[in-house]
C-alpha cells in the first residue's frame, strides 16, 4: 500500500498514478460532459449549492467531499481556492482526469478515493467540513438513499453541510407523462414515489438516452426533506430550481442545503 494511501482515499501526487492510463474528459455537449460509465452528465454551469459548497470548503480547515465528482468541475474549483478536497466516485477514470485537470501544485490538497456510495466508502466520523452531493442521488434507490444518509451524517463534523441536488419529478422529460404517475403515489402516501424504472423512455433525445442508467428516482423536496429530517439533518435550504435553458419552468432539480446540527439530542 502507497504511503499516500490515507483514510480520505489516495491523495494525487502518489507517483503511482503515472502507471495509469492517460485518460482525458469526453467533449462537451452544450453545458454538459457526459460520464464514462453511464451515470448522466457532469455540468459545466454550477448551481447555487454547488457554489456555497465551494465557498464554505474554501474558508475550512477540514476536507470537504464530492459525492459522484464525475471530472471534478466543483472540485477543481475549491481546490483552486485553497480547500482540501476529497473527489469521490465509483470510476477510477473520472478520478484521473480529476488529477490531470488540477495544478500540480495542488495534488497534496486533492484525495482521490474510488468507492462506491454507500458500500465501499469509509470516511473518519467526524472529519468532513461539507459534503456536496449534486446530480447523483436520483441514481439511489430509497434504500440506498437511507444508508447514505447515515454515513453522511457520521462522517460531518457538527455544523458541517450536506449540499443535495437531484433530478425533481417536474423534470421536462418527466413532466408529461411520469408527474400524473408521482403525484398520484405521493398522495396515495407512498414511501418511494419518484421511482422510475424505465427513464431510457422518458428522454426527449434518443441519443442521450444511451448515458443514462434504466432507473432513476426523482426526490421531491418533501419527501427528501423529512428523510434529512429522520436522519438527523436541521433544513436550512430546500426548493425546486432550474439550470439555465432546462425548460422545466424553473422546477427540475430538487435543491437542499441542510446541516448536521451543532447541539445534538
Amino acid at each position: 500500500m502507497s504511503e499516500l494511501t490515507t483514510d480520505y482515499g489516495l491523495r494525487a501526487d502518489d507517483n503511482s498514478f503515472s502507471k495509469l492510463e492517460t485518460v482525458t474528459m469526453p467533449n462537451q455537449i452544450g453545458n454538459k460532459v457526459a460520464t464514462m460509465n453511464q451515470q448522466g452528465f457532469m455540468r459545466i454551469d454550477l448551481d447555487s449549492y454547488s457554489k456555497q459548497w465551494i465557498s464554505e470548503a474554501k474558508s475550512s480547515d477540514k476536507p470537504f467531499l464530492e459525492i459522484g465528482a464525475a471530472y471534478g468541475e466543483a472540485s477543481i474549483i475549491a481546490l483552486e481556492g485553497g480547500a482540501t478536497v476529497i473527489s469521490n466516485d465509483v470510476d477510477m477514470k473520472h478520478l484521473t482526469v480529476i488529477r490531470n485537470r488540477a495544478r500540480k501544485d495542488l495534488h497534496s490538497n486533492l484525495y482521490l478515493n474510488c468507492a462506491s456510495v454507500p458500500n465501499d466508502i469509509n470516511i473518519p466520523n467526524d472529519s468532513i467540513g461539507g459534503v456536496l452531493f449534486c446530480r447523483v442521488g436520483h441514481f439511489f434507490t430509497a434504500e440506498e438513499m437511507q444508508d447514505t444518509l447515515v454515513k453522511i451524517y457520521n462522517m460531518l463534523t457538527k455544523g458541517g453541510g450536506l449540499f443535495f441536488v437531484s433530478v425533481s419529478p417536474y423534470h421536462y422529460s418527466l413532466a408529461n407523462d411520469f408527474l400524473p404517475i408521482f403525484l398520484e403515489k405521493k398522495a396515495n402516501g407512498e414511501k418511494n414515489p419518484g421511482y422510475v424504472h424505465n427513464m431510457k423512455q422518458y428522454m426527449p433525445l434518443k441519443e442521450s438516452a444511451k448515458y443514462v442508467p434504466e432507473f432513476l428516482n426523482a426526490w421531491d423536496v418533501d419527501i427528501m426533506s423529512k428523510l434529512l429530517e429522520v436522519n438527523g439533518f436541521e433544513i436550512k435550504q430546500s426548493g425546486l430550481f432550474d439550470y439555465d435553458k432546462n425548460n422545466s419552468q424553473g422546477k427540475g432539480f430538487t435543491g437542499i442545503h441542510a446541516i448536521k446540527p451543532l447541539r445534538i439530542g
